[in-house]
This record gives structure tokens, sequence and C-alpha cells, in this order.
């Protein structure tokens, strides 16, 4: 991926270099089973803290966010487990 440059993003910067809104890269983590990180760093006592992504999950989420904008997540979720019948014409 050309675009992935940084070890670690925001959800912020992550959604604007996929080019979607904050909210749809959360949903992407959500329906794709994305498990984020928390930075803890300077976060007040009972925080969760700020979610980043690694570089990895960064290139999948924008190559996921690719696909999502041409076909159907029931499609994209049975080719991530390796579902190839749900290709065939019946």
């Amino acid at each position: 991926m050309d675009n992935i440059v940084k070890i670690y993003y925001s959800v912020n910067e992550l959604a604007e270099l996929c080019s979607i809104t904050p909210w749809k890269l959360r949903q992407i983590c959500k329906d794709y089973g994305i498990k984020t990180r928390r930075l803890k760093n300077g976060a007040k006592a009972g925080a969760s803290g700020a979610q980043i992504f690694d570089k990895e999950q960064a290139e999948y989420i924008l190559e996921v966010s690719r696909w999502e904008k041409k076909t159907r997540a029931e499609l994209i979720t049975a080719i991530i487990h390796g579902k190839p019948n749900i290709l065939s014409v019946a």
C-alpha cells in the first residue's frame, strides 16, 4: 500500500486516508472483527484512551474500504473467511 507510511494512525487520520468517516471506520472494525489498541498515555483515570491502528491494520482497513465501495459486505466476509462457494452462481 503506497499510502500507508506511518507506524500508527489515529481514527481520524486513518479515516481521512481511506476517504471514509470515522464512524464508517469504526463500523468496518466491528463488521470485520478488527481489534484496536488503546493509547492510554496521558488519559484521565477511568478513560479508555484513544484508538490507534498499526500499519498492518491500516493496510487491511484501506483495502476493505476499497472493497466495500465495489461489493457487498457478505461477499467480503466470505472472501476473508475462505468461503469461495458464495462466489458461484446457482
